[in-house]
């Protein structure tokens, strides 16, 4: 299967500091031989935060072990191992098919700072008739979201012992409330113990009433005595705006259902929201149904997804799900930026026993530093030419998940324009709004500094950022014992987009009417300020007064990503808009398209006449890019929705 998709991502002038803050960082385990008889650290990633979010930390991979043993694997904050801490663990079925795959997933509130992740693996302290020693290859990956971010992060730790899954129950759930359209990746991955002869199907789900055809893994015991698997199941769920629950959840096959209906679930249920006009991470994936695939003689490619990166940056590929293979064969399984992959560029690789229930669950990671243009990743699988006594068929059901997280960075100026000639002040009031004109060099605002002299109880002071036609783009206030004589700080409650060069205002009011001749605000200024004039009442002798403001922001800007063919006299009015936009000078009859940044089409129609227009009004505020496309030419023009 091949999925092809075209990057229309917000690109900012690079400056120091990434903009958005998600940081995502992979450290690499090959560790062979290696005795765990007492706790080994077989990875660390230290990291550096500016403010406080959460981590999500994942170690996944495969381990080989020795028959006797149980091996506990665990990705952590500590890098020493205790028994709450959280883990999976795994079991060889026999001495020759000792391979399992795992995946342990944790997430961390964090601060500003430094802090460390691990992964650590340790022999059981209760099962330890093995040789103790272990081999693994995964990988540790951590991701950091800010709590300035608008990504939703839940997570729920389960930990849930004998229960009867003869009907489907939900072990956990996550409720959120998106605030626009976007997409959801859900993930539940962890430990399931189970009674020998039952086979247990586990699926991260939008509804409880799960079905086969939902999508699940499998986890089962090999034997009376091997009774643990690690199980990863991922799904990624298209949602509207509103309120949405998600489950982790497990029912007793009605094929295999030998055993006494009993689980026991050690493992984490974790879903992020990112919305679709979020352009700081980009979600993409393919769910993979394969059945029976030939891999006795060559590479198989489950899976392909092209992508169009606009900016370098970097790509978490994960391959996950659950794989049916025969007994005698060795099937290799990777995440994979290339197709003639090798079985040195990082895979886990799985085996089953005859006389067994022949399916594994499986998770492999791989993290690319990316350049922008085009790239493709694979999920892939092969047959090991060393073991290869099986039929050499396999059918694999999963997803092949990309997170794409583009170097944007955002050029912030401060301040950005100015007026510092505080030499008088005139009063303000509740019912005439004093507004100052000032025209942006930068297209994002986030604070304005204005002089005041606060006198008596006229309460607090609002501002509003209005365009030249006073639609309100955005608020900030302070209340009266915030107020000090000098510059007061006003940030505004949600960042505005601006034009640069267009005329924008800043009006203010104060929260009550004046009561009394001491209980008076003044907004300070001159009479020779460097921009246009503010206003002044009617009834003022100070007709020219310019008030004081200082303004804040960054500069982020949005390149044609489409190769635009000819220069255009086409034209979008308004802009910013809120209900429609109409787009003029049409010369040809055109395909008039609509895109998102994250690249998802959002209109396609046609124009035969020389303008049209386009409702606008179930858009998210963000920015767009509208694209006129007739024969070889093709027009792309950059538009805005913002508070309506």
């Amino acid at each position: 299967m091949k999925t092809i998709f075209t990057l229309l991502l917000l690109f900012i002038i690079a400056s120091s500091s990434l903009a958005g803050g998600i940081i995502l960082e992979q450290a690499n385990v090959r560790e062979t031989s290696l005795d765990v008889s007492s706790e080994q650290i077989v990875a660390e990633i230290p990291m550096e935060f500016d403010e406080p979010g959460k981590v999500v930390v994942r170690f996944d991979g495969v381990a080989n072990t020795s028959e006797g043993d149980r091996i506990i694997l665990a990705a952590s904050n500590t890098g020493v191992f205790g028994i709450n801490n959280g883990h999976v663990s795994v079991q060889a079925t026999d001495a020759n098919n000792n391979r399992n795959s795992f995946s342990h997933t944790m997430v961390y509130d964090v601060g500003e700072g430094s802090y460390t992740f691990y992964a650590s693996v340790m022999q059981s302290v209760v099962q330890n008739a093995g040789s103790g020693i272990v081999s693994v290859y995964g990988s540790l990956t951590a991701k950091y979201i800010p709590s300035s971010s608008p990504v939703i992060l839940h997570n729920r730790e389960i930990a849930e012992t004998l229960i009867d899954v003869s009907e489907t129950v939900a072990f956990a759930e996550v409720t959120l409330n998106a605030s626009e359209s976007g997409r959801v990746k859900v993930r539940f991955d962890g430990t399931a113990i189970s009674s020998h002869g039952d086979e247990i199907l586990l699926a991260a789900n939008d509804r409880i009433d799960w079905e086969v055809n939902n999508g699940h893994v499998a986890a089962h015991a090999t034997s009376e005595s091997v009774t643990r698997s690690s199980f990863s199941h991922t799904r990624v769920f298209d949602v509207d705006p509103g309120e949405h629950t998600f489950y982790a959840t497990g029912t007793q096959s009605i094929v295999f259902n030998d055993g006494d209906g009993i689980a026991t679930i050690y493992g984490a249920l974790t879903v992020e929201f990112i919305p679709n006009s979020y352009a700081h991470q980009i979600i993409y994936h393919e769910d993979i149904n394969l059945t029976h695939a030939d891999v006795s003689e060559a590479l198989l490619i489950a899976s392909q997804i092209d992508m169009d990166a606009i900016a370098d940056g970097k790509l978490l590929a994960n391959f996950d799900g659950f794989a049916v293979i025969s007994p005698g064969d060795r099937i290799i399984l990777a995440a994979s930026d290339r197709p003639d992959w090798d079985t040195n560029e990082g895979n886990i690789s799985l085996r089953v026993a005859a006389g067994t229930l022949n399916t594994h669950s499986f998770s492999h990671s791989r993290l690319y530093n990316i350049q922008g243009g085009d790239n493709s990743f694979y999920a892939v699988a092969e047959r090991f030419i060393g073991e290869a006594n099986g039929s050499g068929l396999v059918s694999i059901y999963g997803r092949l998940t990309l997170t794409y997280i583009p170097e944007i960075i955002e050029e912030c100026v401060e301040p950005d324009q100015s007026q510092n000639n505080p030499v008088g002040g005139i009063m303000l009031s509740h019912n005439i709004p004093r507004w100052q004109e000032f025209i942006p060099t930068l297209n994002k605002l986030r604070r304005v500094d204005l002089y005041i002299d606060p006198a008596g109880s006229a309460g607090g002071l609002e501002l509003q950022i209005t365009n030249i036609n006073n639609e309100v783009l955005g608020t900030a206030s302070i209340s009266e014992e915030h107020l000090v004589y000098g510059w007061n700080e006003f940030h505004l409650a949600e960042e505005v987009i601006l034009i640069p060069g267009n005329a924008y205002r800043i009006n203010l009011t104060t929260t009550i009417a004046v009561t009394g001749p001491s209980d008076r605000h003044f907004w300070y200024g001159s009479n020779t300020g460097d921009y246009p004039d503010g206003l002044a009442d009617p009834n003022d002798q100070m007709p020219n007064f310019s008030y004081s403001f200082r303004t804040f922001g960054c500069m982020i800007d949005v390149p044609n990503f489409i190769p635009q063919t000819k220069e255009s006299t086409i034209t979008i009015y308004p802009n910013p808009a809120s209900e429609n936009i109409v787009v003029s000078n049409i010369t040809k009859p055109s395909t008039v398209s609509i895109y998102s940044i994250a690249g998802e089409l959002i209109h396609s129609g046609f124009a035969d006449s020389i303008s049209v227009t386009l409702n606008v009004s179930s858009y998210p505020d963000g920015i767009y890019i509208l694209t006129i496309q007739n024969n070889n030419t093709i027009v792309n023009k950059k538009f805005l929705i913002k508070n309506r």
